[in-house]
């Protein structure tokens, strides 16, 4: 089955001998596999039943989520590495206290197995039409995206970072502040006169 994407513009300068505007691809809504229907399909691939495999798959979940709480690295042969992503809750200098310098867990960080992208190959893509509702971007894809923008501007506003990432404006919150908390971005001016610019952690 072939992956339904959309072509979207890029709203930057670019550097194009013809001056035309520079695209990109993105996945359109092609569906979400619960837990329950990714049980069922695991149990069609062997001699098992839809419960075992449920219950394995908690089992694991539980068992890789102590280990992440322990600082390890997990990582599943032909799968991927799992590693937590953490990060300060507010600015921390080298004149900081330790016992001032917050850490929160931001999330899960997944590196896929060589074997993991070999098997996923090269999909099928169908393009759709420009209204198809899209999948929302991950922080991942959105700093990339980003890091193009900042390359031709200082700063962007709520209103630009929803247009720039098609994202709604709930979503977009929601990512702005995730950007926020792991230093990415900082914000600059309130109110109107809100913006956002780069900030220290961020990769060129």
């Amino acid at each position: 089955m072939a992956i339904d994407i959309e072509w979207q513009t890029l709203p930057t300068p670019n550097n194009n001998d013809d001056n035309k505007p520079l695209l990109y691809p993105r996945m359109t809504d092609n569906g979400i596999v619960d837990f329950q229907t990714l049980c069922e399909l695991t149990a069609q691939y062997g001699s098992y039943t839809r419960g075992t495999v449920k219950s394995i798959t908690s089992d694991l979940m539980e068992i890789i989520a102590k280990l992440l709480s322990e600082g390890k690295t997990i990582d599943i042969a032909e799968f991927g590495t799992f590693r937590l992503a953490i990060g300060a809750e507010a600015n921390v200098s080298s004149d900081t206290p330790y016992h001032k310098r917050p850490i929160t867990v931001r999330g899960v960080n997944f590196q896929p197995d060589k074997a993991l992208m070999d098997a996923i190959g090269t999909p099928d893509f169908l393009s759709v039409p420009r209204n198809a509702p899209p999948v929302a971007m991950t922080v991942g894809q959105i700093e990339k995206v980003l890091l193009e923008y900042f390359k031709t501007h200082d700063s962007i506003t709520r209103a630009q970072f929803e247009e720039l990432c098609q994202l709604k404006r709930t979503t977009a919150y929601g990512r702005l502040k995730e950007l926020m908390d792991s230093g990415f971005l900082k914000q600059v001016g309130h109110n109107k006169e809100t913006k956002y610019e780069l900030g220290l952690a961020h990769s060129l």
